[in-house]
């Protein structure tokens, strides 16, 4: 088997601990001595590749002389131009920490490719989960695997990959997992459906499974949780490496806790870590090959090891000892000591130290203890460590009488060896069990771990970000489950709300063509009524100046809008002053003052009578419209010309006054133009900044009694009083029996001519408000400003 080339020869070796007793001045290089004949091992035995168990350093953060001697010993054995005769099959990305196997990296000459996992000793820490074997697996002298864990929290998850390898027609599936802490992984394997083993996609029952892990297979302590049990695994596996145990058990053997399934290897350590009995057995590594589905192992002592002698004695047994008697005792333990010192001489290999490892364990009940300083100076250069090579050791008497009452042996309650290897975290964690409430017992079990075995000073800072992490990431998720069900019932309601409006819309137009077939002239009378408000619209906007005109008895008046008036040249001379404040008034017109007290008062009216179609007269006559211009704030007037205008305007309807007399009843009905939406386009020119005073034309008998809109029986003097300007003016009269149409106007053009009946006055006071009133100011107001020349 040896001579066929599709043999896979995998070289096993585990717990090498490198830098272990570094600072012992005798036992420093022991690590690196048996670790350098591994590889001599390998080469000598043609090995296609070495697979490490974990446990490559002693500490967790090595030294540098620790770093630097392993890195020359694995650049001295591990590169060269000695062929590599196997191939990863599977995904290098998935598989090892640098993403890709180093002998097929060209930058590297790799002759013997080193396979290993991290173990308790080396494994990953910190916020980068890095560990020592990092810095070889980023120098390309190991291939680093088995680097997973637990996802989640509680019990978790893990997933395990294989390292698909192949040989000729040889295939091997090879899993991994470092080291994790051995009280969650055992409750974790425990829990169907918590660990996902990947298989080869194809043709599974062709490969030859290897499974290598770094747990305790056994309790080391009262506790029995914190190891993994063999029934536990896989049972598709064909042979488990073992390692962390350091008790040498080179040789397979078949699980019977798994039923036979596979069979469990456990090498042991390369080098003593600690004085106990399982360390004292010789030393081996394995060599593995595999054909097909057919495997051997063939192990090989390690020579280069020091040789290390462990023994028990019981002083009570010894019946020439007195327990008085502290020399005899000594004596004894002394010639003890050279026995086991004589047999290491005899079993010494050439290769290994000279001093060898003693270590006595003595059960002193019923004795007293001597001193160890002062007996082991007596072996100073006989052995490696002369200072600890005692170990005393009483059983509890209490517990021993409770044991012999219960018919249990006294071993059987406690084994030295558990006691040695109780550790703090495992204490505490008994204590703190069930008593946590917001951060888990094995996170802060695991950060008191890595706090007093890897020298960790952030692992409780770490252990908290770790928890705060994993929470956050569970709240995200059902955030975001919760989003997408929300978002899923949105899109439900948003495609209910259209299927509605669609059905409505189809409602709504089947309606309207039915209402349209039954009634099509429903339409056209909202049409037309729409175009009369919109017409409205536009003459109430463009309104600023009407003519009433005053027809036959019982006619209404009617509505004349003149044309804009074109632009007109500037006047050849400025004016003195400024044009009066207006002031509109709205209500009715209160009784005038005596025609005597109005002409003592300058007036402010211009009057320019125009004739109406029909008429020749001066005096208003049926469908004859006189037309009252006033000149507002001009000044330069003379006193004569004033009286002449309110002379002609007594006169003009004094004219008038017998007609509407004899006829009372005849009424002169104004156009509503708040009614008609009109009032809002009468301005009062608040752009040209003139404001007109207003003087109120006529006013009843204080006996008469008027209607609404009825002419003044007489004509109406300028008031007797007014108020200046700011203050509100006395409202205005409108003239209506007599068919008078009143112009006010700011313009002095306007005053020399009569205003025609197209012309559009902008900005005056005079212009019918919302009852249908001409606004006048007072002539109070005015009668201190002057008024240009009057003309007829």
């Amino acid at each position: 088997m040896a001579s066929d080339d599709g043999v896979l020869r995998i070289l096993v070796s585990t717990d090498n601990h490198l830098g272990v007793w570094e600072k012992d001045e005798v036992r420093k290089d022991d690590s690196f001595v048996s670790f350098e004949e591994v590889f001599e091992m390998a080469a000598r035995n043609n090995a296609d590749f070495v697979l490490l168990g974990g446990d490559l350093f002693h500490d967790n953060k090595p030294s540098r002389y620790t770093i630097v001697r392993a890195i020359d010993i694995m650049r001295r054995h591990c590169m060269g131009d000695r062929p590599v005769r196997f191939q990863v099959l599977s995904d290098q990305a998935q598989n090892f920490t640098t993403g890709r196997v180093n002998y097929e990296d060209p930058n590297f000459n790799i002759g013997l490719p080193v396979l290993t996992i991290h173990g308790n000793h080396d494994d990953p820490a910190g916020a980068e989960n890095l560990s020592a074997v990092d810095i070889l697996s980023t120098c390309r002298l190991v291939n680093y695997f088995g680097k997973a864990a637990i996802e989640g929290t509680g019990t978790g998850k893990l997933r395990i990959a294989p390292v698909l390898l192949q040989k000729g027609a040889t295939r091997v599936a090879l899993y991994g997992l470092g080291n994790l802490r051995d009280e969650r992984l055992c409750r974790l394997f425990q829990t169907p459906g918590h660990v996902e083993w990947i298989r080869p996609s194809e043709d599974k029952d062709t490969w030859f499974n290897i499974f290598v892990l770094h747990q305790n297979r056994v309790a080391h302590t009262q506790n029995a949780k914190n190891c993994l049990r063999e029934g536990a695994l896989a049972k598709f596996l064909d042979l488990v490496v073992w390692g962390h145990e350091h008790e040498c058990l080179a040789d397979p053997w078949e699980s019977a806790e798994a039923g036979g399934a596979f069979s469990v290897m456990q090498p042991g350590s390369s080098v003593a870590t600690a004085l106990s009995e399982g360390e004292a057995k010789r030393k081996h590594v394995v060599m593995v090959e595999i054909m097909g589905h057919q495997w051997r192992t063939v192990k090989h002592p390690l020579t280069s090891v020091r040789p290390f002698q462990f023994a028990s004695v019981v002083l009570g047994e010894q019946m020439e000892l007195d327990p008085d008697n502290q020399e005899g005792v000594a004596e004894f333990l002394e010639r003890k000591v050279l026995e086991m010192i004589d047999q290491a001489h005899r079993g010494r290999d050439e290769k290994a130290p000279e001093l060898p490892l003693i270590r006595l364990r003595v059960d002193y009940s019923g004795f007293s203890t001597i001193n160890t300083q002062r007996f082991g100076q007596k072996f100073v250069g006989k052995v490696a460590n002369p200072n600890d090579m005692v170990l005393w050791q009483k059983a509890p008497q209490r517990k021993a009488k409770e044991a012999a009452a219960a018919g249990m042996a006294p071993d059987a309650l406690i084994r030295p060896e558990a006691l040695d290897e109780s550790r703090i975290e495992d204490l505490i964690g008994q204590h703190l069990q069930h008593n946590l409430e917001i951060l888990p017992e094995q996170v802060l079990t695991d950060a008191l771990h890595e706090f007093v075995e890897k020298d960790n000073k952030d692992s409780w800072r770490e252990a908290v970000a770790r928890a705060l992490q994993e929470t956050q990431n569970t709240t995200l998720k059902d955030q975001r489950s919760t989003q997408i069900e929300q978002d899923d019932d949105l899109v439900d309601v948003i495609r209910d709300v259209n299927q509605r409006r669609k059905e409505a819309a189809a409602t709504a137009s089947q309606a309207q063509r039915g209402a349209s077939q039954a009634a099509p002239s429903t339409a056209q009378q909202v049409v037309t009524q729409q175009q009369q408000q919109q017409q409205q619209a536009s003459i109430a906007n463009g309104l600023s100046h009407m003519q009433v005109r005053a027809g036959a008895r019982g006619k209404v008046p009617s509505l004349r809008y003149p044309t804009r008036k074109p632009p007109r040249a500037p006047a050849a001379a400025p004016r003195r002053g400024t044009a009066a404040t207006a002031a509109a008034g709205r209500s009715r017109a209160k009784p005038a003052a005596s025609a005597a007290g109005a002409a003592a008062r300058q007036s402010p009216l211009n009057f320019a009578p125009t004739q109406s179609r029909g008429s020749q007269g001066r005096g208003t006559q049926q469908g004859e419209t006189v037309s009252v211009g006033v000149a507002a704030g001009r000044r330069g007037t003379s006193r004569a010309a004033a009286s002449k205008a309110q002379a002609k305007l007594k006169q003009t309807f004094k004219d008038a006054a017998p007609e509407d007399e004899a006829e009372d009843d005849d009424e002169v009905q104004m156009v509503d133009l708040t009614a008609e939406g009109a009032s809002d386009g009468i301005s009062d020119s608040d752009d040209d900044d003139l404001q007109l005073e207003e003087e109120e034309l006529e006013a009843p008998p204080p006996s008469a009694t008027r209607k609404r809109g009825r002419a003044a029986p007489a004509a109406a003097a300028p008031a007797a009083s007014g108020r200046r300007r700011g203050a509100a003016g006395a409202p205005s009269q409108q003239t209506a029996g007599a068919g008078v149409s009143v112009v006010v106007s700011d313009d002095e053009d306007d005053v020399a001519a009569a205003p025609s009946a197209g012309r559009r006055r902008l900005g005056g006071a005079g212009m019918l408000g919302a009852a249908g009133r001409s606004q006048l100011g007072t002539g109070s107001q005015l009668s201190n400003k002057g008024w240009g020349a009057l003309k007829d």
